[in-house]
């Protein structure tokens, strides 16, 4: 016992000395004061890295500061200890990722970065910063956080932003007091804190690569690449899962609704703001819920709105949504950009999802079309698609092809909430800033109108210059040269919630585990990479690390070059594994999801309830009877059987190579939304156009024909009546006649 008792002492010994030789106290000395982070030594890596987590770039944002703009931190007269990640800014729990047994911190005071600095960069200087903004519509990733501990380990200085979002970030009450876009605000205030101090951690501020991920990350970005105050800032960009497209219709009148709500609608804006201030963390959160998800089914959404009501045009803070500020004001983004997206989107299926799948097929159905879809495309700006035969072209499109169970259900909505929200998003993103002058015509539909530009002046970084805010972007129209467009593929992938995609591909969110690996990865897993996932993790940090460094993912590498998308060339790189199956869907017809069928079954039963309710046959052949446009059933170049392993015929181009593929595979997308059903819905129009027109001739001459008809019809009787009287005058003069005759 003794010696087993001195054994474990022994053992604990010697593992804190190692953690002690592993993390090391290392401190800096900013324009606040002093920090001290930590000195780790990566597994993968012999360099070691400095890493100093959250560190405050502005003041906390509770009472006073609630919803007003971001303040610049004070100087502490401490040492600050910058070791562990802060909590985020406040977001609805049910939004969140889920995790079993793992602490969810959300809080108001949560203005911080973090921040991966190689050793050799504090010794050397001068290297590459990698700044790194995510999100998605109403939150970001909180159980698992991104680490740039191995990214840094490539040699960069990494930093992650936290930002105020949903209603924190984005209430207007459309005054100088509290004016909205308040997430963007804070994201200038992080440029800011890092022009001012990166020098002290061997950054160059002439050498700034912006990473963006998710739906509001990545518009987020687009926006810095082309604000008159901010592009100047960035020499490359990286674009994840989003594109320039707002992630969602921006409700205007949201943010009235949330005043009341509280009852501190006023019409003294002070007043109103000293109310909302004076509510609980609890309060805003209930009330917010309760305008996002309100009774009628119909999604709310905050977001960066106009603050034009400001005079000063150089203390607003939008311009314009990135689409307008490029088709409208002739914007340009003149630098690098690598984009792209994971093959299944879509397959990021949430709880609320789930649980209606678990209802049964009906009340899963009834549920899609009455609220999944219309949101869906409302979403996307299509909604003047709302005609019964729209409706079942759509339906048929996606739900009447395949057989009638609730996991096949499931399936056809992650394929339509990939289209709309990902594929079709990035298609017109890349041919807009390749060929903006040609397609203008083709986005017909209604975009949104929101604004948003800077109220933090940064320094010139690279001129030494003020920018001039009237010429930045108002140049003659040009296209991006060196745009990377790319797509993420990998069967069974993990996302940043742990969760496995059973349905094909690869889903949201995916990616980042492989690009911030093998940390990030063994984080959320809780195992190491295997063979073919450290493959993929080195290959993925390799083309990113050297786009970072360079612009160009395979600098000097002509034989296995990653080249440009352009009008001349539409190659997009597939990066992942088994890349065959994704273009040539042969092999993994029905294996995909179809292999994965029991695993999905169980993530749709419930205890009480069969595994899955089966309406019809899952081997009846889809019929095509229901088909309202007569669509062959041949097969037209790709196989839609299963989502996210699709077939792509690499004949049906003269273009060489597989990575040329998918944009056809984008482009048929694109022509069935955009063509094919604007089409018929014009067509529809003219049908009910003509018969309207005919209504309404109809309608216009009826009383002209009655009043004609009624006019004859009295001419006639007074004709008739004349002729009577012309007919009894004569009998009585022939009468007349006669009997004057007799007389004689």
């Amino acid at each position: 016992m003794k010696i087993e008792g001195i054994s474990r002492a022994i053992i604990v010994i010697i593992f804190i000395n190692v953690n002690l030789l592993e993390c090391q106290d290392v401190s800096v000395r900013v324009k606040q004061g002093t920090i001290v982070g930590l000195k780790i030594f990566p597994e993968a890596s012999r360099i070691p890295i400095y890493t100093y987590l959250g560190v405050p770039y502005a003041e906390p944002t509770i009472g006073a500061n609630r919803f007003v703009a971001p303040r610049s931190p004070e100087v502490w007269n401490r040492t600050y200890y910058a070791r562990d990640f802060k909590p985020l800014c406040p977001q609805l729990e049910s939004l969140m990722e889920s995790g079993e047994g793992r602490y969810r911190r959300s809080s108001e005071d949560c203005l911080y970065l973090n921040m991966w600095v190689p050793e050799t960069a504090m010794k050397i200087g001068g290297f590459p910063i990698l700044i790194v903004i995510t999100g998605e519509d109403s939150y970001d990733w909180s159980t698992n956080r991104i680490s740039g501990l191995d990214m840094a380990a490539e040699g960069m200085i990494v930093i992650t932003i936290q930002y105020r979002t949903n209603v924190f970030g984005w209430l207007s009450l459309d005054n100088i007091i509290s004016p909205g876009n308040l997430g963007i605000m804070d994201q200038l205030m992080a440029f800011k804190w890092i022009d001012e101090n990166i020098n002290k951690f061997g950054g160059d501020m002439n050498n700034v690569t912006l990473l963006g991920h998710g739906s509001m990350g990545v518009f987020n970005s687009f926006y810095h690449l082309l604000s008159p105050k901010t592009k100047r800032i960035f020499s490359r960009a990286i674009l994840m899962s989003g594109s320039l497209f707002a992630p969602n219709p921006i409700n205007h009148d949201a943010s009235g609704d949330f005043v009341r709500l509280l009852t501190c609608d006023s019409i003294d804006f002070q007043i109103m703001l000293k109310c909302l201030q004076s509510k609980s963390y609890e309060e805003l959160l209930k009330a917010y819920e309760s305008i996002i998800r309100n009774e009628k089914r119909v999604n709310r959404f905050f977001g960066p709105l106009a603050d034009d009501f400001i005079d000063d045009i150089e203390s607003r803070v939008f311009l314009g949504d990135p689409f307008r500020l490029i088709t409208e004001f002739n914007y340009t983004i003149d630098i690098p950009v690598l984009i792209g997206i994971t093959s299944n989107e879509g397959a990021f299926v949430d709880d609320v999802m789930l649980a209606y799948g678990k209802e049964g097929y009906k009340k899963f159905r009834n549920f899609i079309d009455d609220f999944v879809v219309p949101n869906m495309l409302k979403k996307s700006h299509f909604e003047v698609f709302d005609k019964k035969q729209i409706k079942d072209a759509i339906n048929w499109h996606y739900f009447q092809q395949y057989p009638k169970t609730t996991s096949h259900l499931l399936n056809s909505v992650i394929k339509l909430s990939t289209e709309i929200a990902y594929e079709l998003p990035l298609f017109k993103t890349i041919e807009l800033l390749t060929t903006p002058t040609e397609l203008q015509s083709n986005y017909n539909i209604v975009q949104s109108e929101n604004n948003f530009s800077t109220v933090v002046e940064i320094k010139s970084v690279r001129s030494g210059k003020q920018t001039d805010f009237s010429t930045i972007g108002r140049q003659q129209k040009s296209v991006n040269n060196n745009l990377y467009v790319y797509v993420f593929h990998h069967s069974n992938a993990m996302d940043m919630r742990g969760s496995i995609n059973y349905f094909g591909g690869a889903q949201h969110s995916s990616d980042l585990p492989f690009l911030f690996g093998p940390s990030l990865f063994k984080q959320i897993s809780r195992r190491r990479l295997s063979q073919t996932e450290e493959k993929l993790c080195k290959k993925f940090k390799q083309l990113f690390g050297d786009f970072i460094k360079t612009g160009n993912p395979t600098p000097e590498r002509p034989f296995d070059a990653w080249h440009p998308y352009n009008t001349n060339s539409k190659y997009i790189k597939i990066l992942g594994t088994k890349i065959d199956n994704l273009l040539h869907n042969r092999i993994l017809k029905d294996s995909s999801f179809e292999q994965n069928h029991e695993k999905i079954e169980d993530l749709l039963s419930t205890d009480t309830e069969e595994k899955l309710q089966v309406v019809s046959n899952v081997n009846t052949p889809p019929s095509y009877q229901n088909n309202p446009y007569h669509l062959s059933s041949v097969n037209h170049g790709y196989d839609e059987s299963t989502r996210g392993v699709r077939q792509f015929d690499a004949n049906q181009s003269n273009t060489a190579g597989k990575n040329t593929d998918y944009y056809f595979y984008l482009r048929r997308i694109y022509a069935f939304w955009y063509e094919y059903l604007p089409t018929l819905y014009k067509n529809y129009q003219d049908r009910t156009g003509r018969a309207s027109s005919e209504q309404d001739r109809f309608s216009e001459a009826n009383p002209k024909y009655k009043h004609a008809f009624f006019s004859m019809l009295t001419l006639v009787c007074l004709l008739l009546a004349i002729l009577g009287l012309c007919v009894y005058l004569l009998k009585k003069n022939n009468h007349s006649l006669s009997s004057a005759s007799t007389i004689l």
